[in-house]
């Protein structure tokens, strides 16, 4: 059971998060080399054996870039007797993403947006010389969440409650609101204002402008069906079985409607909506204990259909 890069043996590398190429061909590297290793000790695969790509936030991105590149890499869909994918609440679109989260001037998980940066400026060429620092308020960085992502101790959660710790220590310099999807932090806090103009369309300075322009390519090729290398455009040949609830707060729901919009009649999804499970965690609680089976179910059996689930 390999981890992601950043993880387990490779701990002391950068975690390339949302980098959805690279993160893609590591996941089908490890199956191909697990089923290497599963046939020469004497495993026997099951007569009619299929194979389906799920996961859910990250994972429900990586599950579809994994889609993607199985599609487009020659004779691997044959290879593994591909069947379809199961995407719940993945950040499929980035650059939508961001404009949602400067839009809404709410980020809700502002530990993701450190998170993503310092996996691009690893790893994109388009960010090559920068740092996250370049795109974060300074009284952000001074909160140490860079620190506290690069040390890998620390869950999300964590890193929340030391953030909200942090604000209430310093309320000069950040302060989190709450309403009923929880604590966030306003745009401006986490993103520099270049930033912000550029996400919403504003005029920034010339010498802020090359930047702001790498980091948009950068986002915009770690879109799923951004400009990959070595691939050309890509239109689904599966079926994509996603879900997402209409109230996700981390993860917004544009990149549902962004990915329906572009996999059209590939794409089969459920608009989930719930009073109670309404948050991205608690929506995650759901497809983990219920929907993700019901949809893989469907689509082994060729059930694929658009539905929407209301509770």
């Amino acid at each position: 059971m390999p981890d992601y890069e950043g993880y387990g043996g490779t701990v002391k590398r950068t975690h390339p998060y949302l980098c959805q190429e690279l993160t893609a061909r590591q996941v089908i590297d490890a199956v191909r080399a697990g089923m290497k290793l599963f046939k020469e000790q004497n495993g026997q695969m099951a007569d009619g054996w299929k194979t389906v790509v799920a996961g859910y936030s990250q994972g429900g991105a990586v599950a579809m870039a994994v889609h993607r590149m199985i599609e487009q890499q020659e004779g691997l869909a044959d290879e593994l007797h591909f069947c379809g994918s199961v995407c719940g609440a993945g950040p499929y679109d980035l650059i939508a993403t961001f404009r949602q989260y400067v839009n809404d001037d709410k980020i809700y998980l502002p530990a993701v947006v450190p998170l993503i940066l310092k996996g691009m400026c690893e790893y994109m060429p388009q960010l090559k010389g920068y740092e996250p620092s370049d795109f974060l308020t300074p009284s952000f960085v001074d909160t140490g969440v860079l620190d506290m992502i690069s040390q890998k101790t620390l869950s999300t959660g964590d890193i929340q409650e030391r953030l909200d710790a942090y604000a209430k220590e310093h309320p000069e310099d950040m302060k989190f609101y709450f309403d009923d999807g929880g604590d966030y932090l306003k745009a401006n806090m986490v993103l520099r204002p270049e930033c912000i103009a550029y996400l919403t369309g504003e005029n920034v300075s010339e010498s802020d402008r090359p930047k702001m322009e790498a980091l948009m390519q950068a986002l915009k090729a770690n879109t799923v069906w951004g400009s990959w290398t070595g691939f050309g455009n890509w239109q689904p040949k599966h079926p994509i079985m996603a879900f997402h609830s209409v109230t996700d707060e981390v993860v917004p729901f544009v990149n549902y409607l962004q990915a329906y919009d572009y996999c059209q009649q590939y794409f089969n999804g459920r608009r989930f909506s719930s009073t109670f499970f309404n948050t991205h965690t608690s929506a995650g609680y759901m497809f983990f204990g219920f929907h993700c089976t019901s949809l893989m179910e469907d689509l082994l059996q060729g059930k694929a259909s658009v539905t929407n689930i209301d509770q």
